[in-house]
């Protein structure tokens, strides 16, 4: 193994010859799909995305449903390189920061930031080995540390590292609310499965914000942000706020966090929600790709045994009955959440928001929005290709109104 300290985290992935070439057999096969879906999409029922929405999500769900989990690394090999390549591209300065863990079981986790680290006198910066850094750390450092931060856990079934995506999503958001308006986003580098499983991912998300609160950050001055299954980590760490995992040591959020964010959320793992079943012809997902991808996550752990005996729901929020969430008000100050009119866990996710909102009963600012005509984490994907010319549809205009009344508003 290489001294590269990325693989504290996520193991990289060394396929053999056959899996190499198999896997490339699949990618060719997955161009078949673009003219039969383009003939197909009159005859499905609206509302229904964009043609392009649908042939981007028909392309991926073949995908998810051909490859196996190590030959997806080839698309996406690791958060590190996807991180690597986006400073070198746009001329940024790679910084990133090493959080001690929360407890002595907790696993190491990074952080990848995208404008001034907000601690400069940290002394944690990762050792990257033998990684050749010159052509990035030669860039210009970042200026003045920021006042506030955006913690960005990204989504990926939990086996997908970090994509570009993920990364010209946070790129256009500082860029919209103005790179010199004090606000950084640190985005957070978590363990993947099948190594890393339930609910390991949770723990590191707890070191983090943990390791921002005792370091002096105001907790007002700090949001949360994450798609998909990172929206996942972010309800659990809600509650586990309110209700400790046994396995996890509690944390201290000793004043509500000024906002979450919470974009096309996993609510729950084992759904059989009608949506599951009528919105696939528009999703990236599949119900055999979400069953595959969870036994992944939660084989061998407690997650089956929390649900199955009522004990908790820090992996399944939509089941969490509304006592779960009172005295969210203690934790955060807003919430959004997006729910794509055509994706697959829209029915959970609104189960979800519609007890949070009940619990809160106003003492927090919430507001749940149903993106029309966007299936699963649409506007995540439309950052594909990068930042430039991307026009935000319902999901879009949420997210950076939330952002900026994050960055330049004052709480409610």
């Amino acid at each position: 193994m290489a001294s590269n300290e990325y693989e504290t985290l996520n193991d990289l992935i060394e396929l053999s010859i056959f899996e190499r070439f198999s896997a490339v057999l699949k990618l060719v096969s997955l161009l078949y799909h673009v003219p039969l879906t383009a003939i197909k999409y009159p005859f499905l029922a609206s509302p229904k995305p964009p043609i392009t929405h649908i042939i981007v999500n028909t392309i991926l769900k073949n995908a998810f449903r051909l490859l196996t989990a190590r030959q997806l690394r080839i698309v996406v090999p690791s958060s590190f390189g996807a991180y690597f390549a986006h400073c070198k591209a746009h001329g940024l300065y790679l910084d990133i920061e090493k959080v001690p863990p929360h407890s002595s079981d907790a696993q190491p986790v990074r952080l990848l930031w995208l404008g001034p680290r907000w601690d400069p006198s940290s002394r944690t910066s990762a050792h990257l080995g033998d990684v050749d850094t010159s052509q990035v750390q030669e860039n210009k450092p970042p200026g003045v540390p920021p006042k506030k931060v955006l913690l960005y856990i990204h989504g990926g079934g939990f086996q997908i590292p970090m994509g570009a995506w993920h990364l010209h999503l946070c790129e256009w958001l500082r860029k919209q609310v103005g790179e010199d308006s004090g606000f950084s986003i640190a985005l957070l580098e978590y363990g993947l499965t099948p190594t890393n499983k339930y609910p390991t991912q949770l723990r590191q998300c707890v070191s983090a914000v943990d390791y921002f609160l005792k370091r002096g950050l105001r907790p007002e001055n700090l949001a949360l942000a994450g798609d998909s299954a990172g929206g996942q980590i972010i309800l659990s760490l809600l509650s586990h706020s309110l209700h400790p995992h046994p396995s996890i040591p509690p944390i201290d959020i000793h004043s509500p966090l000024s906002h979450t964010i919470l974009i096309s959320p996993a609510t729950h793992l084992r759904s059989t929600a009608p949506s599951i079943t009528s919105m696939q012809p528009y999703d990236m997902l599949t119900r055999p790709v979400i069953t595959r991808w969870t036994d992944l996550l939660v084989s061998g752990t407690s997650y089956e045994q929390e649900i199955k005996n009522n004990t908790g729901y820090w992996g399944a929020a939509a089941l969490a009955p509304v006592d779960w969430w009172r005295g969210l008000e203690r934790v955060v100050g807003k919430v959004g959440v997006i729910a794509g009119e055509c994706e697959m866990l829209r029915d959970d996710i609104l189960v979800c928001g519609e007890k949070m909102e009940k619990a809160v009963a106003g003492k927090v600012g919430f507001e749940m929005v149903v993106a029309r005509r966007e299936a699963h984490d649409a506007f995540v994907v439309e950052f594909a290709v990068g930042w430039e010319g991307v026009k935000p549809g319902d999901s879009g205009r949420a997210i950076k109104r939330w952002v900026e009344d994050f960055v330049k508003g004052a709480r409610k």
